[in-house]
């Protein structure tokens, strides 16, 4: 088994401090092995400034606290603005030095806190849950000495678990996986007791013995633990709230717009046709008949077809003048004052003739002088 501290550490959460002339430790890091270089001098922590930082210092550094070497620099206070006194600017190590107050650097500084130097050693270690919908979920995967690799399932147990959902911000561990082994590298943790992360737990990295016939581990985590980096640790779902707001939002705009669109030209459109002139169709009722037709006459056109037969229009022919200009009539001008009225009818029931004095009646069924043949034949 190996483990990240010896003796000639002293840890306090994520910061790694080797005790002596210049101490130094790392601060906000995710690891021992990550964070804002700071130094001890008189008592007092003090930070490095930014200017000249380059991975010949960080070597030194990561040499210095037992954590292999560097793998990147930050500057620009990358792990959060320190406090104290700016004890290091324009640092010069060489990359051979066995501490950090060894390399030369400028007596006076030109800095602020917000120039402040971290680093990233070879043995930080990172960790992540692959294949989940939200980060707190999946196969447990760790980042080391520049690789991702997986975790051994042996020595896997819920207190190694609640170490990680922690670390991770996904609250406690609900329930344990299984996986097949698919990086090339294989890391086997074995914690004692509650540590801030697994990097403070025993460690052994590829090593064969340890992880025979073992499985990669995973773990579904309780993102809502109740921790206030747990509710951190969900932006997809805050994220996918807020487009659906934004999408409603945008649909009740939408509805809005064609509305007030549709409204317009409706009111457009009956502006065009009142400034043309058109009206629209008016009934006419037996109330509202002229006053030359008489009350008698029914002004009722519902008995007119409902569609006319569409063909060329008739000639117009001039009516021929009337012969009695005090008639308005159609017809000839009939004088019923010189004849007795003659009831039209088809049959007609003559009377019998009277016989003229001295002489005698007609025999009607006779040929003689008969003006009923005469009717008769007039009739048909």
């Amino acid at each position: 088994m190996a483990s990240p501290s010896t003796p000639a550490h002293n840890r306090t959460g994520n910061v790694s401090a080797v005790p002596g002339p210049g101490t130094l430790r790392l601060v906000g890091g995710r690891s021992r092995c990550e964070g804002r270089v700071e130094m001890e001098q008189a008592g007092a922590w003090g930070t490095v400034c930014d200017d000249a930082w380059d991975l010949a210092d960080a070597d030194v550094v990561c040499r210095q606290l037992r954590c292999g070497r560097a793998v990147r620099i930050h500057g620009a206070a990358a792990f959060g603005r320190g406090s104290g006194p700016i004890l290091r600017d324009e640092v010069g190590c060489e990359g051979h030095e066995e501490r950090l107050s060894d390399c030369p650097a400028a007596p006076e500084h030109d800095c602020s806190h917000k120039e402040d130097a971290g680093v990233v050693c070879s043995e930080h270690q990172e960790w992540r849950l692959s294949g989940g919908r939200d980060g707190c979920a999946g196969r447990v995967e760790v980042f080391f000495r520049g690789t991702w690799s997986t975790v051994c399932d042996s020595t896997w147990y819920k207190l190694e678990a609640s170490v990680l959902c922690r670390t991770l911000g996904c609250g406690e561990p609900l329930r344990q996986l299984s996986f097949g082994h698919t990086l090339p590298g294989r890391m086997l943790y074995q914690c004692e007791s509650q540590q801030p992360s697994l990097a403070h737990c025993r460690w052994t990295y590829n090593k064969s013995a340890p992880c025979h016939q073992s499985q990669a581990v995973g773990v579904v985590c309780n993102a809502d633990g109740g921790s206030l980096a747990a509710g951190v640790q969900s932006p997809l779902h805050v994220f996918l709230f807020v487009l659906c707001l934004v999408l409603a939002a945008l649909l009740l705009l939408t509805v809005l717009a064609f509305t007030a669109a549709l409204l317009r030209v409706r009111k457009m459109s009956a502006h065009a046709v009142s400034s043309l002139g058109l009206a629209a169709p008016v009934l006419v009722t037996h109330s509202a008949q002229s006053p030359d037709v008489p009350t008698g006459i029914s002004n009722d056109y519902r008995d007119m077809p409902p569609s006319l037969p569409k063909g060329p229009d008739p000639p117009v022919t001039a009516r021929p003048p009337a012969k009695d200009s005090d008639s308005d009539s159609d017809y000839e001008h009939y004088d019923f004052s010189s004849k007795p009225p003659v009831a039209l009818s088809t049959f007609y029931s003559w009377p019998a003739p009277s016989c003229p004095p001295g002489g005698h009646a007609q025999d009607p069924t006779s040929s003689e002088g008969s003006d009923y043949d005469d009717i008769q034949g007039s009739a048909y």
